[in-house]
């Protein structure tokens, strides 16, 4: 079996209708990797639903996995690792540094920018037109990168105590706003399994990822709202209503706690030096799963009952 990983941007997705035969190929996996700042697709704030690429990635029978945008037959939804170390000035290994966070705080947190995807602002200033004391929510860093929290090509790497400031806060809450940006999965989600805060999910795709196959549920690790379904003004009072249930928060935050040092810290990748890509036992578990099926996708789910097998936990 062979896994193909094109450089999807502007000018490669542009070439597919022409050319897409030549990927048609039996026992062939494909990776499509998130999005390149490119030309017409440039991730300038504006780009708040990537389905555009869904027009091309449905030229393909093959099982694809991408963390982009796109809701299909054939495609498995791939979440996002940790952040690149370098830029948020951290050691190499930071994510090894797991908060054991099993206290209550009362507190909600957010940091981040509002500008990535259209809900995001709507949230956001909701939440802090509330004025409640148990609600610490700012953009981030409103005078320096941006709103930045991570350097990139266009700008260098904030100082190191900005990331530090921003886990240390997240590591003193009960629950982080994971708003979907201009992708439904976000690097904060990472930070907060770390830092053993609960994920509040918003238009993300991390329910759907198939808990059920390591005997867990979404509920179990955090809280998920869609804006199709739920106001502003209910997440707001779900939210607020978790919050006042210690127990549940408590629970939720060992959950999270045990998944990460089970799931995360033992990862093939994140052991062996490739730190941020700490999903790789389950993609792993997943093309497994995908090669007994004679290629073929049975499940979209990206968790695969054959993890724990990968893992050696059976």
């Amino acid at each position: 079996m062979k896994i193909f990983y094109p450089e999807l941007c502007g000018q490669w997705i542009s070439k597919i209708p022409q050319n897409y035969q030549q990927f048609q190929k039996q026992n062939e996996v494909l990776a499509f990797p998130p999005l390149r700042p490119i030309g017409l697709y440039k991730r300038d704030g504006n780009l708040v639903d990537q389905f555009w690429t869904q027009k091309y990635i449905d030229y393909f029978d093959n099982p694809i996995f991408t963390a982009l945008d796109c809701k299909s037959k054939n495609v498995v939804n791939m979440p996002l690792g940790f952040m690149r170390h370098c830029a948020i000035n951290q050691n190499s290994k930071y994510m090894f540094k797991q908060n054991n966070n099993n206290e209550y705080f009362g507190k909600i947190f957010w940091r981040g920018r509002g500008m990535t995807h259209n809900i995001r602002p709507k949230i956001i200033d909701y939440f802090i037109d509330q004025k409640s004391k148990q609600v610490d929510i700012k953009n981030w860093n409103i005078d320096q990168h941006k709103y930045a929290i991570y350097g990139n090509r266009q700008r260098p790497p904030p100082p190191k105590k900005e990331y530090d400031n921003y886990f240390n806060g997240l590591k003193n809450s009960d629950f982080f706003l994971v708003i979907r940006g201009d992708r439904p999965w976000t690097l904060s989600f990472m930070d907060c399994l770390r830092a053993g805060a609960i994920p509040v999910c918003i238009d993300t795709f991390y329910q759907d990822m198939g808990w059920e196959n390591i005997n867990m549920q979404p509920e179990d690790l955090f809280l998920h709202f869609s804006t199709e379904t739920y106001s502003v003004e209910e997440i707001y009072d779900e939210c607020l209503k978790a919050l006042q249930n210690k127990d549940l928060v408590l629970y939720m935050k060992n959950n999270i706690n045990q998944f990460y040092k089970k799931y995360i810290l033992t990862d093939r990748a994140v052991k062996n030096k490739y730190h941020i890509q700490c999903w790789s036992d389950f993609i792993a578990a997943k093309i497994l799963e995908i090669q007994k099926n004679d290629y073929k996708l049975i499940s979209n789910q990206f968790i695969s009952p054959l993890v724990n097998e990968i893992k050696g936990l059976l």
